[in-house]
């Protein structure tokens, strides 16, 4: 903060998460001590340590690398401008946008069986219900629906009408995180109306108030993730202490946990020296999203068929595990950053989290400086930033933020970039003839 002079920028928000999964969580079960169960030479987790510290810092120094000038604050204050007619049209793809989500959302739980079916066990909701992958994950398209309805009201205060609107918006996010048990979705609906009407207003928060924003969504997250077996429609729940405790110093632990399995997998992948090589970050990125019904055998011919059948080992065999920890990790377990770049490209995965934090930093610079199109990209890489610390980069991260900036792209250049160049050409041609703009027309900007 003192560098930045932003609260918004990346590493006030990506700091206490990466401190929470490689420092406080580890410290917690060294306090505990419950390391010596998953690993009986804590002595082999020094080279897993060392990769978590290296990659941490080089995410960092590549995220403070960007630097905006001395005159961070005027810029930074400095409103966006949109004429009647643009905010207009920035409303009404807001309307588009949440149709699309709303009823992919409906589509799903009639798919699911309805509503009550879906949501009477814990963590419910998940799962494609035979639905294609691109229908299933159209409900975030809400989430660029609340960015674009927040621009259009270049902010001014929310009335009651505004603030059912964006609730309305968010209601698939909202059900999936509280009754579907999802912090994910908990985390994108609160960053996103949070960050996003002070990113579309050119306001900040100050250091204070985002501070307690933080602790009043971490609280949030915590709560869910203690009680999120007991939430469902039809539970008996009942508050107490003990899964709170449990969670923040806990006396048994999982395979499954991100801090136990992280420095595991790393110090797999170093032992067995089984590095992907870019080979599995292809096939995610440029191979999945070609649906299954097209290419049925799409990870088998790529040689990755582990995505599906064994997802979570980290390409190893069962055997593998056990001769060097003693025990199998659980199937679907999840790593960050740090080991999941480690295990696609060795040590130069500290390069990718170098490059990680550079497009971090590049774009909140774009955000302060040019607006726009720019702070919405801006906020969809803070609110996907919560699957960066405890899942996959290409598989979580890079899906959703994909997901969200390439039909915002379209759609912008639609709405509003077409219709700027269109007027400039009216005002060079009036010009040129010395005679008024054509009648009607407005300026993009005033």
């Amino acid at each position: 903060y003192a560098m930045a002079q932003d609260p918004l920028h990346p590493l006030m928000f990506l700091g206490p998460m990466f401190f929470y999964i490689h420092v406080l969580i580890p410290g917690a079960h060294f306090y505990r001590g419950v390391l010596p169960d998953y690993f009986v030479e804590p002595r082999i987790l020094d080279f897993a340590q060392l990769v978590i510290l290296v990659s941490m810092t080089a995410f960092c120094l590549g995220c403070l690398r960007i630097r905006v000038g001395a005159s961070i604050r005027t810029l930074v204050h400095t409103p966006l401008h949109l004429t009647e007619s643009t905010c207009k049209r920035l409303q009404y793809t807001s309307y588009l946008l949440a149709a699309i989500g709303l009823a992919s959302f409906m589509a799903k739980m009639a798919a699911g069986g309805g509503f009550v079916e879906m949501y009477s066990r814990a963590k419910g909701g998940g799962g494609m219900w035979g639905l294609s992958g691109y229908i299933a994950s159209a409900p975030l398209l809400t989430i660029p629906a609340i960015m674009f309805y927040m621009l259009s009201l270049q902010g001014r205060r929310f009335r009651p009408l505004d603030m059912v609107t964006v609730l309305l918006y968010a209601s698939p996010q909202l059900i999936q995180g509280f009754l579907g048990g999802s912090r994910g979705n908990l985390f994108i609906t609160a960053a996103t109306v949070a960050l996003g009407w002070y990113l579309a207003s050119s306001r900040r928060p100050s250091f204070s108030l985002l501070m307690m924003g933080v602790i009043i969504l971490g609280s949030m997250m915590l709560f869910i993730k203690a009680y999120r077996r007991q939430i469902y429609i039809g539970s008996e729940f009942e508050i107490e202490t003990k899964p709170v405790m449990e969670i923040l110093l806990p006396e048994e632990v999982a395979t499954s946990d991100v801090s136990v399995y992280t420095l595991a997998h790393i110090t797999a992948m170093h032992t067995y020296r089984h590095h992907y090589w870019g080979r599995r970050y292809f096939v995610q990125l440029f191979v999945r999203p070609i649906p299954r019904h097209w290419w049925p055998t799409k990870y088998e011919d790529m040689g990755m068929d582990e995505l599906i059948n064994a997802p979570g080992k980290g390409g190893l065999n069962d055997q593998d595990w056990r001769s060097l920890f003693g025990w199998i990790p659980q199937t679907g377990s999840a790593v960050g950053l740090i080991a999941d770049t480690f295990a696609e490209f060795s040590w130069a995965g500290c390069l990718v989290c170098y490059l990680m934090g550079w497009v971090y930093g590049t774009l909140w610079k774009k955000a302060v400086l040019d607006k726009g199109l720019w702070a919405v990209i801006y906020l969809y890489a803070c609110v996907v930033s919560v699957y960066l610390p405890t899942q996959g980069l290409i598989s979580a991260w890079s899906f959703r933020f994909l997901y969200l900036t390439l039909p915002t792209i379209a759609l912008w250049n639609v709405v509003v970039y077409i219709r700027e160049r269109k007027r400039s050409r009216q005002m060079r041609l009036a010009a040129a003839m010395n005679t008024p703009a054509a009648a009607g027309e407005d300026d993009l900007f005033e």
